[in-house]
This record gives C-alpha cells, structure tokens and sequence, in this order.
C-alpha cells in the first residue's frame, strides 16, 4: 500500500492499523509525501493499493489517477478526505478512485473493511477484464477458423455460424439464424 499525503500523523496512525490488522489483513505501507514522489514511486515498484490525501492537489491528483489509468495500470486508489465537496470527489471518482473515506471516521475496521472491498472490487473487475479478453480471443479463433460452426440453442435452432459455414453451404447468416440445422438436409443441395 502507498500512501500519497504530506501529514506524518496519517502515515504513522495507518501503519499503525495496518500493524494490528495483519493476522487478518497482511500489507505493508510506504509513504509518499508529494504527488512527484507517488509519480516516482509508482513507476519503480508494484503495488496493489493507493491511499491519496485530498490535501496533496485536487487537479494534479485527477492529473496523476487519469495518467496511469490512460497507460493502462488498474490500480485501486481510496481517497481520504476530510469536507471534500461533492463535485471533487465526483471529479476524483470519475477519474478513477475506487473509494472514499473521511478522516474523521478513520478508524482500523473502516480502513480495514473500505481496503478489502476495494481490493475485492478490483479484483472482480480484473476477472471480468480476463474473462472479455479470453471471450475475445476465443470468437476472433472462431470467426477466422476454416473449420465449420455453428452454434444452436437447447431447442436446435441455430443462433450463430461462422464465415467458414457461410462458404461451405453457401447459406448466409441471416438465412440460417432462427432455423434448425434441418436446413442442410432440406434435399434443395445435393449430397
């Protein structure tokens, strides 16, 4: 976990609650006092979690959340924030925070529970993210594949088929969809 903020007291309180939360909840915390140093940080190590201060720059934080979310690093960052007006964190929310936390309610569960749904957050969205390459990558192999297919539902009716069935049969897509695979042996083709 990196936290992005110029007070001590917060790095010092938050790894404290991390300390008492790690048989249950293991991290470690470094601390970066400038959005530079989160920047510099950020680019030489790996983490899994920002914790970003409101007080460290409203238009350089979206800057920085919007720079690494463009280059493509799914990074989960929480906001601690103490009277952020709404159309700040909306700001910060649409450029990329996960979650939001007032200081003043900041105490070891609500830390602790607001970093694990976060995390289970993101992690569900980096699931789905894989799931839609692979979903992808698998109808890309089917649409380019010489071999025939065609897809059907409970009932027979056929849904889908490739372009490699549209060239063997000579049916389009649209002819086939709705019908039943019947329409092969319909005795119109020879064998």
């Amino acid at each position: 976990v990196l936290l992005v903020g110029s007070k001590e007291e917060d790095f010092f309180l938050i790894r404290e609650i991390l300390e008492r939360s790690r048989e249950t909840f293991a991290a470690d915390l470094d601390h970066a006092h400038t959005l530079d140093d989160a920047k510099a940080t950020l680019q030489q190590h790996r983490y899994d979690l920002v914790l970003f201060e409101h007080e460290t720059g409203d238009a350089e934080a979206v800057q920085l959340l919007a720079e690494f979310l463009h280059a493509g690093v799914s990074l989960p960052f929480i906001l601690l924030t103490e009277e952020a007006d709404e159309k700040t964190v909306a700001e910060l929310i649409e450029a990329g925070v996960w979650n939001c936390v007032a200081k003043s309610r900041l105490d070891g569960a609500t830390l602790v529970r607001t970093i694990r749904s976060t995390l289970a957050l993101h992690s569900m969205q980096q699931e789905q993210h894989s799931a839609e390459e692979s979903l992808r990558k698998l109808s890309q192999a089917v649409e380019q594949s010489a071999d025939t297919v065609i897809v059907t539902n409970r009932q027979g009716v056929i849904e889908y088929v490739n372009p490699a069935f549209e060239i063997l049969t000579g049916y389009s897509r649209d002819e086939v969809q709705g019908q039943t695979p019947r329409i092969l042996k319909s005795g119109e083709q020879g064998p």
